[in-house]
């Protein structure tokens, strides 16, 4: 079978099926969000982004040292929780007349600090749901301006359509092997004011690259799934490489921290299955790319446009 034929083949069969369940009440804002994987919208005022970062300031972590960093990865569970319960409250108001009988998860900051190494390697969230059925959604919200130059938000365009494969702990993208390539061709900065946010399907490809600023970059996150639905925790098994699929609860992701073993802690396992993935190459992820963008050209990077404002 030719090259482009069985780049074809793949498409045909991994295609993603969006969800009949709508995430948004308005009708222009769901179809963005098919269309694009994510949507871009002014949500908090002044006092609330002075509210968010004053709990960022109050609450005080020795990891919070690292050049990149999210409190959801704290190993102090109290932690975890204090910094859910007073984010939560501010992020839900603001979504509340938004979203179509969606509830949080959990709620986080993540912090950049001015370091070479503070960059985020393109990746997708994890799984949290039964995506055939619904979508999981995540909210990041800017509590400073963000451009290239600190280490804004880019995206992979309509990556939440590549493929619906499983994600989540130990469980290895299919696209590790070329992430630099995906960096560097494929990823649109999407620069934001402070208060500004995007809210993205759970398969979107996204990056941060560093912050190469003075100041700390910090901006809010927090995990949505339909009221009506319930956690789920999809976990590979290194002995076995059978793919565990736990019915988990709501207060998951701030009772675990990033890459506990929770094998012990009386979760239901619902499904197991062998772990099966394709693995991109540099050819299929751009013969994705393009049959989802309509073949129009490839983005500007960040490098790219730093350079421009650099040089004119």
């Amino acid at each position: 079978m030719a090259r482009n034929e069985m780049c074809q083949s793949f498409l045909i069969m991994n295609a993603v099926q969006l969800p009949k369940r709508k995430a948004f009440l308005s009708t222009e804002l769901q179809q963005e969000l098919e269309a694009k994987g994510f949507v871009k919208l002014n949500l908090l005022q002044g006092d609330q982004v002075s509210s968010l970062l004053d709990v960022f300031k109050q609450q005080t972590n020795s990891e919070l040292t690292y050049p990149f960093y999210t409190s959801n990865w704290s190993k102090d569970v109290e932690y975890r929780k204090i910094v859910d319960s007073k984010v939560r409250p501010i992020l839900e108001s603001a979504v509340s007349g938004i979203l179509d009988n969606y509830k949080c998860n959990f709620s986080y900051f993540l912090v950049k600090r001015p370091n070479l190494d503070s960059e985020f390697r393109v990746h997708q969230d994890w799984s949290m749901i039964d995506e055939t059925q619904f979508t999981g959604l995540t909210l990041w919200v800017a509590l400073s301006d963000t451009k290239v130059e600190n280490g804004c938000f880019h995206v992979v365009e309509k990556s939440h359509l590549f493929s619906s494969h499983s994600r989540g702990s130990g469980i290895e993208s299919p696209y590790s092997g070329i992430k630099g390539e995906i960096e560097k061709k494929y990823c649109s900065a999407i620069e934001m004011k402070k208060g500004e946010a995007l809210i993205f399907d759970h398969r979107l490809w996204h990056f941060s690259p560093p912050n190469l600023s003075n100041e700390d970059r910090v901006a809010a996150g927090m995990v949505l799934i339909p009221k009506e639905t319930t956690f789920l925790h999809y976990f590979l098994d290194p002995e076995s490489g059978m793919v565990r699929t736990y019915q988990a609860d709501d207060s998951f992701l701030y009772e675990n921290g990033f890459g506990d073993d929770i094998s012990s802690k009386g979760y239901e396992l619902i499904d197991e299955k062998p772990f099966s993935h394709v693995q991109f190459d540099d050819k299929l992820f751009e013969e994705c790319y393009f049959t989802y963008n309509n073949n129009k050209s490839r983005p500007k990077t960040g490098l790219e446009k730093f350079v421009e404002r650099l040089f004119g």
